[in-house]
């Protein structure tokens, strides 16, 4: 009776290979099945990175980010991701507007990848991880004309009442040299950009903190300028970076974003984003 688990040719194959001629031929089938094992490790590793690069925004912080007359997302944050974007063959989503505090908060959960802008501090570096830095940003004390004070330090605004916008105050309160009188900082956390304005240039509060740049792009646009001005010495500076969640797949793309950084860089294209923005 024929054996069910053998076949008329099976002879045939087995006296072949007691005569050595399928050696070769097995050698080649097991080179072929390591080569597709490790191309499809390969594979499985560049699946892990994302094909769209979920992106969140600052809408208010020139010039690194705003939105553009038609309320497409501009600035030179978003140029560089589209340059980032092109090289590695990636689908920008850049998502729509929420509070700061909140467009953070998604991001450090893992629900989106990269923050587009953001200045990179200890504390932040717990939840994030940074990008090479692409721009460097002044953190100015902006005052009334005519109610200018010295000031050389955060120490400085200690018994004066000031504002400035959510999500920072902590990080100022860190600058103040004397830990004794931290707690002495006066200083209120106003979402909305025109009350912080209209605060300060109606002598309702000392001071204002803001981004230099972004401080004189917004006091010309409301008007401002010969009323509200910034004090000479800066507050602080800080590296502007992307900010990749510690939980999102992405982080993995920040070897080969940093390169574009650098070479970005290197061709003088980063001081020309920034030239144009300004």
């Amino acid at each position: 009776m024929q054996n069910n688990l053998t076949h008329p040719t099976d002879s045939i194959l087995i006296s072949r290979v007691c005569a050595g001629k399928l050696k070769g031929n097995m050698m080649l089938k097991l080179l072929f099945l390591c080569f597709v094992l490790v191309t499809a490790s390969s594979a499985g590793a560049v699946d892990a990175a994302p094909r769209v690069l979920r992106v969140v925004t600052n809408e208010g912080w020139w010039p690194y980010m705003y939105r553009a007359s038609d309320g497409a997302a501009d600035g030179m944050s978003i140029d560089i991701l589209k340059q980032v974007a092109t090289t590695l063959h990636l689908k920008l989503h850049i998502d729509e507007k929420r509070p700061w505090d909140r467009q953070l908060a998604i991001v450090a959960s893992g629900d989106r990848d990269v923050v587009a802008g953001m200045y990179r501090t200890a504390e932040r570096e717990a939840a994030f991880e940074f990008s090479e830095p692409y721009a460097t940003d002044e953190a100015r004390v902006f005052v009334s004309v005519g109610h200018e004070f010295a000031f050389n330090n955060a120490n400085d605004l200690i018994g004066k009442v000031g504002v400035m916008p959510p999500g920072g105050r902590k990080e100022v309160v860190n600058l103040v040299r004397s830990p004794s009188v931290q707690a002495e900082l006066r200083i209120r956390e106003v979402s909305d950009l025109a009350t912080r304005l209209h605060l300060v240039d109606d002598n309702k509060v000392d001071f204002m903190i803001l981004a230099h740049a972004h401080g004189l792009a917004v006091i010309k646009k409301f008007g401002l300028e010969g009323k509200i001005v910034a004090l000479p010495v800066a507050l602080a500076r800080y590296d502007v970076c992307f900010a990749f969640s510690r939980r999102s797949a992405a982080r993995e793309l920040l070897p080969q974003v940093n390169e574009i950084i650098r070479k970005l860089r290197h061709a003088g294209t980063l001081d020309k984003l920034s030239g144009a923005q300004t």
